[in-house]
């Protein structure tokens, strides 16, 4: 009996030994250790509590992404990437989030998606440079930090990312700022006013007054948007009358500045043709034609 109590004994040290060793090796498995491994299901555990901690860890990020995408959680693993990549952009790093959605993108050919986002960082990106560009020409001029401002309304419009690049640190410090409170005209029905104007941010609108006396707005126009293209290239007076209707801040471009945008232009017209391009003055005119029609 002594002999057999002592080979009890042994044997429930060894196997308790072998217990905490093997529960030792486990503590140390690192997320690598489990991905290498194939335990997706532990480390996507871990990688969720660790991107919950703190969304700017990127490496853990990318592999939670990485892991679903092997584990057959497409939908989850391509938004998860886009939305790392979104972060980079927003930082200032295009090139990171471009080639991480191109690195999907040939995980995963043919996904519109893809190719919109790798579209939406280039255009990010170049317009960035020419933001950097204009606040470089502007320098030291009082409203150059509106610019940095509110660029993001600005770029709604056309005028950035159409004109080239020379054409854009040219026409910039031409051009003068205005600001509006709630209520303040720009630019009063049929006044012969040769401005052209694009809007910073904030709204404009195009009023008419009716027969019966109220006003009505035809069009309201936000950052970036481009009026009074005919009163300044066409010399023709304003469709209506264009009021702000909250606070705004209007860049503006005046005759003298149009003649100095001009000095040293390879093609006139079609610098001519980008400002006019959104023809809102047009299309203000043509709705204005219609109340009229319509009025008692």
């Amino acid at each position: 009996m002594a002999i057999k109590d002592w080979l009890n004994s042994v044997t429930s040290a060894a196997s308790k030994a072998t217990s905490k060793s093997s529960a030792s090796t486990e503590e140390k498995l690192t997320i690598d250790d489990l991905i290498t491994l194939e335990r997706y299901d532990e480390a996507l555990e871990k990688l969720k509590k660790r991107v919950k901690a703190n969304k700017g860890n990127y490496r853990a990020r990318i592999q939670l992404a990485d892991i679903y995408l092997k584990t057959g959680q497409a939908g989850e693993g391509i938004e998860e990437y886009l939305s790392i990549a979104d972060r980079y952009t927003s930082e200032g790093f295009f090139d990171k989030g471009y080639a991480l959605v191109a690195k999907l993108a040939r995980m995963i050919p043919h996904e519109e998606k893809l190719e919109a986002k790798m579209a939406s960082i280039r255009r990010s990106k170049r317009l960035e440079h020419r933001r950097q560009l204009i606040v470089s020409e502007l320098g030291a001029t009082p409203w150059a930090i509106e610019v940095r401002q509110h660029w993001p309304e600005l770029i709604q419009g056309p005028i950035v990312e159409v004109l080239s690049r020379e054409q854009l640190t040219k026409l910039f410090p031409l051009l003068s700022i205005v600001r509006l409170a709630a209520g303040d005209v720009l630019a009063k029905k049929d006044e012969s006013k040769e401005e052209l104007c694009v809007i910073l941010t904030g709204e404009i609108g195009a009023e008419v007054v009716l027969a019966t006396g109220s006003a009505t707005d035809l069009r309201i126009f936000h950052g970036g948007d481009i009026i009074g293209d005919r009163a300044l290239l066409k010399r023709e007076p304003w469709p209506a009358t264009y009021r702000a209707k909250k606070a705004t801040k209007v860049l503006v471009l005046g005759r003298e500045g149009l003649a100095q945008a001009l000095v040293g232009e390879e093609d006139p017209r079609a610098f001519l043709n980008t400002l006019r391009m959104q023809e809102n003055d047009d299309h203000v005119a043509e709705s204005a034609s219609k109340v009229k029609a319509v009025d008692p």
